[in-house]
């Protein structure tokens, strides 16, 4: 193994187990509301969020006693693939810049970031499979596979709506692109398969707001849920509510309070720095890749659009955290689209900095869990667990000049 295949392997396992220690901090078994949503499904008509419910209603049809049980084991499958795919999209971008100092200390960013914590935490909560499905729609988009990514995205809104603030504008935004169409210029007929998610989830927005007997679903859900004594703490009554509410009455309900949501100053402080190193890799990226500056402009604003979810949800931490995983995707797309030996070469020294500053900010806050909970490990263990991440970095930083990165005889991932 030579001394540059030695260094990469090193790390890649330091930035692995970082991940694996930031994913720890927040992990738990599905909480009530998490596993209450899977036992709703389409027996109560065509509702929102009803899919993964209903695949998952014949599994525990078999085994009722061990519902609990089986939705543990699904909830934590989901986590282990969108772990997967998290990574898969981390050594893509280190692989097309061959490990160059900038990307590795962007990647060790994003894998200790209050985001990856937020993940572990909402074990068999929809982020995931939403997730997972907007990385599938935007892979399918950069192959030029416009009418799957659309069909993927379609699939996704009927797992959680979300995925129209999350994934939809993103694979849009990709679609927008000339290259998807092997053509020197963009048509708008590329954009034709986008029709599909848009009408479906207009149809399901109309459905919801005034085809739905909101206190008969609300009574009928409410049942249902009390059969199963492991669902507790209100969440068979308070579950139900929220499949009922129209996106209307969200709306009207929880408006008033975006302003306190969108300011909170510690969430702020939190987020904003990751999100803005992401941001402005991807800019630097996309302005190698000679992207036209409107599609740039447009690129580093669509992580801040999930922040719109505050006008209608009220779990403050958890939307905060969404506009790190937009950012993420948006870095990975600018990484596709650039040349690999400009995107090699690019080492903005002040972006080094910054992610420099924000990697103690990351291991040693704290963001505020759902449920009251608290992360994991203090700030002894931390400097313990995260001591193989600092180990690597330095030598990334300190000890490998960056033409160790761009020889001619690296192998670039095209």
């Amino acid at each position: 193994m030579t001394k540059q295949r030695r260094t990469r392997y090193l790390i890649t396992l330091g930035l692995l187990w970082a991940f694996g220690v930031t994913l720890m901090r927040g992990l738990r078994r599905p909480n009530d509301w998490a596993e209450a949503h899977w036992l709703i499904s389409y027996d109560f008509g065509p509702i929102k969020r009803g899919l993964a419910g209903t695949m998952l209603k014949p599994l525990i049809s078999l085994a009722p006693t061990q519902a609990e049980s089986i939705i543990t084991a699904v909830s934590f499958v989901i986590t282990a693939l969108f772990s997967i795919a998290l990574l898969a999209i981390c050594w893509s971008i280190l692989q097309r810049s061959t490990f160059s100092t900038t990307a590795v200390l962007i990647i060790a960013v994003f894998l200790t970031s209050p985001f990856i914590v937020m993940s572990g935490h909402l074990n068999g909560y929809s982020d995931g499979q939403i997730m997972i499905l907007s990385i599938i729609a935007t892979a399918l988009a950069l192959r030029g596979r416009m009418w799957a990514a659309a069909l993927v995205l379609t699939l996704g809104l009927f797992v959680h709506e979300t995925i129209f603030i999350l994934g939809f504008p993103v694979v849009l935004w990709v679609g927008l692109m000339p290259f998807n169409a092997n053509k020197k210029r963009f048509a708008w007929m590329q954009l034709t398969p986008f029709l599909l998610p848009l009408v479906a989830f207009i149809a399901l927005f109309f459905y919801q707001s005034y085809a739905v007997d909101a206190g008969n679903l609300e009574r009928a859900l409410v049942t249902h849920l009390k059969a199963f004594p492991f669902i507790q703490y209100d969440q068979e009554v308070i579950v139900p509510r929220s499949f009922a509410k129209s996106f209307v009455a969200q709306f009207q309900s929880q408006s008033p309070r975006v302003w306190g949501r969108l300011f909170d100053p510690y969430l702020m402080a939190t987020i904003v720095p990751v999100t803005l190193v992401l941001v402005f890799f991807a800019h630097d990226v996309l302005r190698v890749s000679n992207i036209s500056r409107r599609l740039r402009i447009v690129g580093i604003l669509l992580p801040f659009l999930p922040l719109l979810l505050h006008l209608i949800a009220w779990d403050t931490p958890r939307i905060w955290t969404y506009p790190i995983f937009v950012a993420m995707l948006i870095s990975w797309v600018a990484c596709r689209l650039a040349d690999p030996h400009e995107l090699a070469a690019l080492n903005p020294r002040p972006l080094n900095i910054a992610c420099l500053l924000i990697l103690p900010l990351n291991i040693f806050g704290q963001i505020p869990l759902m449920d009251w909970r608290v992360e994991r490990y203090s700030a002894l263990w931390r400097i313990i667990l995260y001591s193989p991440l600092a180990a690597v970095l330095l030598q990334t930083v300190a000890h490998r000049p960056h033409s160790d990165y761009t020889q001619a005889d690296n192998q670039i991932d095209d």
